[in-house]
């Protein structure tokens, strides 16, 4: 009996070193979308997938949309942001209307 109650001991060690090392999908009580977009990128991404972006868009007011996505940033750092995902083949693409700089999806 002694024996049993070690083992069974030993597996449940097992089972929440287990657990505490490779974090399985299942017990994972986060959803999957803010593990999906974190920081001020995954904001951005996030409203890309939403089709945020299907319109000409200034950083101010991706910035106000973050806000409301709960994704609370700078102007500095959402105008990086957006300025880097941008850039060569990125998910976004620059233009200059009325002098200022505003963004859209690539096509």
């Amino acid at each position: 009996m002694d024996q049993t109650k070690q083992i069974s001991n030993i597996l449940k060690r097992l089972d929440r070193l287990e657990e505490a090392v490779f974090h399985t999908e299942a017990k994972s009580t986060s959803n999957n979308a803010s593990q999906k977009f974190t920081g001020a990128k995954g904001g951005v991404l996030f409203l890309l997938s939403n089709n945020f972006f299907s319109k000409i868009r200034p950083a101010t007011d991706v910035k106000d949309e973050l806000a409301q996505n709960e994704y609370y940033y700078s102007i500095q750092v959402v105008q990086t942001t957006l300025n880097r995902l941008a850039k060569g083949n990125g998910p976004l693409t620059t233009m200059k209307v009325s002098g200022k700089k505003v963004y859209v999806k690539r096509k």
